[in-house]
C-alpha cells in the first residue's frame, strides 16, 4: 500500500491550521525554557553553562548528522511505501550510530585537548543520545505529509518538560552541570518512544529506495550541519580563546535569544516545507503562502528582538540572576540583528520544498566563509563582544546571499519580500523610540542592579513598547489603505483560535 499526500483541502487554510499549533507549542515550550534559565541560572555557575554549552552544541551537529534528513526527503516524493519507511530508518540507524561511535572514541582525546577533564563524561553521554536519536521512527516525521502537525507540537512541548524538570529537580540535589545532562539523555530515551507510540508500525532494515533519501537528504544534512555550525562557531571560539566562563556569558545569552528566534522559526519552516512541496510547481500561490508565513514570523520577532536589545539589563536580571551582567552587551548587539534576519523566515523550508537544499547549503557555507576570520579577528582583539560583533556580520551576509536567492525561485522582486515587513520595522522604530525616552527621563539608572526594581522596569518598558508598536503597526495599516499582511493574517489566525474555544 502506498501512502499519497492529502488533497482537497486548501493549502492555505492547512497550513495557517498547523502554523498556529506549531507556534503555540513553540510559545509554550520558550516560557518552559526561560523559567529554567531562572531557575539553573541561580543555581549552576558560569562555568557549568560553559560545559552545558559544549553538550548542547555536540548534541545539535549529531542530531542534524542522524536520519531526519533522510525521512523529510520523503515528504517530496509523490507517492511512498513501506521500503522508502525501512531505508529511512536503515540510513538514520546508520548515520547516527556511526557519529555516536566517533564522538565515543573521540571524547578523551578532545577533552585533553581542551584541557577540560569533565568534557571526555559530557561528550560520551551525548553518543548514548546519539544513538538513543537514531532509533525514531520516519512514520513520525512522515505525518508531515499530511500537514498534521499536532504530535509534532505535543512532542516538542513533552521534550521540553521532561529535559528541564529533570534539570532543575537535580540542579537542586546535585548542584552542576550533571542536571542538564541527565536531563538530555532522559528527553532523547522518551522522546523516541513517543515517535513509536504516536505512529506505531514495523520497521525493517533495507537499502531498496536509497536514491530517493540520499540524494535530496544528504544535502538537507549538508546544510542544517553548516547551519548548526554558523549558529555556535561564536560560542566555540568564545570558549576555545576566554575559557569556560566567558562561554558560559556567551552561551545564555544566545540561548535567549535561539529561544526566541531560531527554535520560534523552525516549526515555520517545517510547516513552509511541507506545505509547500504539494503546490510546488504553482509558483503564484507558493510565493503568496511563503509571503503569508514571512510576514506573520516577522510582524511577531521584530518587536520581540527590539524588546530584548531594548530591555536587556533589566531581562537578564529579572531571569537569570546578578551574576549574568556579561552578558548584557551580547543581547543588546545580536538581537536587532537577529530580528532582521527573519526577514528570511520561512525560506529554508521553501527552498527545500522546490528541491534546492544545495542552494541553501552554499548559502550557509558562503556565511560559514566570511564569519571565520571575522571571528578570529573579533575574539582576539575584543573577546565575547568581538564574538557578537561577527554575528551581526554573518546574519547580515546570509540574508544579503538568501533573498536574491528566493526572489527568483518565486518570481518575484527582493522589494516584494521586503515590503511585508515595512510596517512592522516602522512600528518597531515607533516602539524603539518611545521606550529609549522612558529610559532616559523615567527609569533610575540603579533600576538593573535589585531584582524588584529591574522587574518593575522590565514591565513597564515591555509594556510600553507593545503598546506603542501595535499602534503604530494600526495606524501605519490605515494609511497604506489596509491591504493584506500581518495585520489580516494575525488577526485571522486570532479569530480562528477564539472560536476552537467557544466550541471547547
Amino acid at each position: 500500500m502506498t501512502e499519497q499526500k492529502p488533497r482537497g483541502a486548501p493549502i492555505r487554510g492547512r497550513l495557517a491550521q498547523g502554523a498556529g499549533l506549531l507556534l503555540a507549542a513553540s510559545v509554550l515550550g520558550r516560557v518552559l525554557a526561560m523559567a529554567s534559565i531562572a531557575v539553573l541560572g541561580r543555581l549552576l555557575a558560569p562555568e557549568d553553562f560553559g560545559l552545558i554549552a559544549y553538550a548542547t552544541i555536540g548534541a545539535e551537529i549529531l542530531r542534524v548528522t542522524g536520519g531526519r534528513a533522510f525521512t523529510n526527503a520523503l515528504i517530496r516524493v509523490p507517492e511512498i511505501d513501506q521500503s522508502h519507511i525501512d531505508t529511512a530508518f536503515t540510513l538514520g540507524v546508520l548515520a547516527s550510530f556511526a557519529s555516536a561511535l566517533v564522538l565515543a572514541v573521540a571524547a578523551a582525546p578532545l577533552a585533553a585537548w581542551a584541557a577540560t577533564p569533565a568534557l571526555g563524561p559530557v561528550l560520551t553521554w551525548l553518543a548514548v543520545i546519539a544513538a538513543v536519536e537514531g532509533l525514531r521512527t520516519p512514520r513520525f516525521t512522515l505525518l508531515a505529509r499530511e500537514l498534521r502537525f499536532d504530535w509534532a507540537a505535543a512532542a516538542d512541548v513533552f521534550g521540553r518538560v521532561v529535559l528541564y524538570g529533570t534539570a532543575i529537580a537535580l540542579a537542586f540535589a546535585i548542584g552542576d552541570y550533571r542536571a542538564m545532562l541527565a536531563g538530555m539523555v532522559l528527553a532523547a530515551v522518551l522522546g523516541t518512544g513517543l515517535t513509536h507510540l504516536a505512529t506505531p508500525g514495523t520497521l525493517g532494515f533495507s537499502l531498496r529506495r536509497w536514491r530517493d533519501c540520499l540524494g535530496f537528504g544528504g544535502w538537507t544534512m549538508a546544510h542544517r550541519l553548516t547551519a548548526v555550525l554558523n549558529r555556535n562557531i561564536g560560542a566555540l571560539f568564545v570558549g576555545s580563546y576566554l575559557g569556560l566562563g566567558a562561554l558560559g556569558a556567551y552561551r545564555i545569552a544566545l540561548n535567549l535569544l535561539n529561544q526566541l528566534f531560531q527554535r520560534f522559526t523552525q516549526p515555520i519552516d517545517r510547516m513552509v516545507f511541507a506545505g509547500i512541496a504539494h503546490r510546488a510547481r504553482d509558483r503564484a500561490q507558493t510565493r503568496r503562502a511563503y509571503l503569508d508565513a514571512q510576514a506573520l514570523v516577522f510582524g511577531c520577532m521584530l518587536p520581540a528582538g527590539v524588546g530584548v536589545a531594548l530591555t536587556a539589563p533589566e531581562l537578564l536580571r529579572v531571569l537569570a540572576g546578578p551574576q549574568w551582567g556579561a552578558a548584557v552587551p551580547v543581547l543588546q548587539i545580536l538581537a536587532p540583528a537577529m530580528a532582521v534576519g527573519l526577514l528570511g523566515a520561512g525560506a529554508r523550508g521553501l527552498l527545500q520544498a522546490l528541491g534546492m537544499a544545495r542552494l541553501i547549503f552554499l548559502r550557509e557555507a558562503g556565511m560559514m566563509v566570511v564569519a571565520l576570520p571575522v571571528l578570529w579577528w573579533g575574539v582576539s582583539r575584543y573577546g565575547v563582544l568581538g564574538a557578537a560583533a561577527a554575528g551581526v556580520v554573518a546574519e547580515l551576509v546570509g540574508l544579503a546571499l538568501l533573498l536574491p536567492i528566493v526572489a527568483r525561485q518565486l518570481g518575484g522582486t527582493i522589494g516584494e519580500m521586503l515590503r511585508v515587513g515595512a510596517r512592522s520595522a516602522l512600528a518597531a522604530g515607533a516602539m524603539t523610540v518611545a521606550v529609549v525616552a522612558f529610559d532616559v527621563f523615567v527609569i533610575s539608572a540603579d533600576a538593573g542592579r535589585d531584582f524588584r526594581p529591574a522587574l518593575l522596569a522590565l514591565g513597564l518598558k515591555a509594556g510600553l513598547g507593545a503598546a506603542v508598536y501595535a499602534v503604530a503597526h494600526l495606524v501605519f495599516w490605515q494609511l497604506a489603505g489596509r491591504p493584506r499582511g500581518f495585520e489580516t493574517i494575525f488577526a485571522g489566525l486570532l479569530t480562528s483560535a477564539l472560536r476552537r474555544l467557544r466550541r471547547g
